[in-house]
């Protein structure tokens, strides 16, 4: 009779067990539409970076001979790797002066769109 009392408890006690587990692990899952999104909004920091890192690169090699091509060359590159990503990026305004003016080298101007299902965002800079 003792040996039946430990089995039924032991059930018991792992039946609790694997309820408490499975209510528990619902709140543990991680959306993955939020961390998507999250990750829309990193590429903008990238594409701003990549701009920049451009213009830094094809100037200092170049000088102002092929600073609008690398510029245009990089625009297009962003976009397909993007669109690969099943993001759309539009450049709405862009402006690449070289020289630029108040004495700088060069002078960028940037407006675009990130767009996929759930996102869209404009972002606007100057360098």
């Amino acid at each position: 009779m003792k040996g039946q009392f430990f089995i039924i408890a032991t059930v018991i006690i792992i039946a609790s067990l694997i309820t408490i587990t499975t209510y528990f692990y619902d709140y543990s899952k991680i959306d993955l539409t939020n961390v998507y999104d999250i990750q829309e909004i990193e590429f903008i920091n990238d594409i701003k970076d990549s701009l920049i890192q451009t213009a830094e690169i094809s100037y200092s090699r170049s000088g102002c001979l092929t600073f609008e091509n690398d510029m245009i060359d990089t625009e297009n590159f962003l976009k397909n790797k993007l669109l690969e990503k099943g993001i759309i990026l539009d450049f709405i305004e862009s402006s690449k002066n070289c020289p630029g003016n108040n004495g700088k080298d060069y002078e960028l101007s940037y407006k675009f769109t990130l767009k996929s299902n759930n996102f869209e965002s404009t972002t606007e800079f100057v360098v």
